[in-house]
């Protein structure tokens, strides 16, 4: 996923993104509470490590078990919003989570993305 992300940001002209650890962990604790709660929607604030000045969030379900991480950041950048976090300048580190369980009694995959930035 990390790497489709940085794909189209060099498709940009934009530098990649730094793998964080403190970013995959907040985002895939996010993804598992989505999952669990059986909902979708943005945090009002982004709990990320405190070593971050600007956070950002994309997320995304999908039907089924296959993650598709591809197929996912397609459709973020075909999204204004979605595609304007992705591209943005002011990230310089990304961490990458998805859940799969049930979701509206369907099997499903969500992701979540978050973006840091100093």
């Amino acid at each position: 996923m990390i790497r489709d992300v940085n794909r189209a940001r060099l498709q940009h002209g934009l530098p990649s993104l730094r793998r964080s650890p403190s970013l995959h962990h907040s985002s895939a604790r996010f993804a598992r509470e989505l999952m669990r709660r059986d909902v979708l929607a943005h945090q009002a604030r982004i709990s990320v490590a405190g070593r971050f000045e600007w956070a950002g969030e994309n997320l995304e379900l999908h039907w089924g078990w296959d993650p598709k991480p591809r197929f996912t950041v397609r459709r973020w950048m075909g999204s204004p919003g979605h595609r304007a976090v992705i591209l943005s300048r002011e990230w310089r580190w990304v961490g990458v989570g998805r859940a799969r369980g049930r979701f509206n009694s369907s099997t499903a995959t969500i992701w979540v993305a978050h973006f840091g930035g100093v």
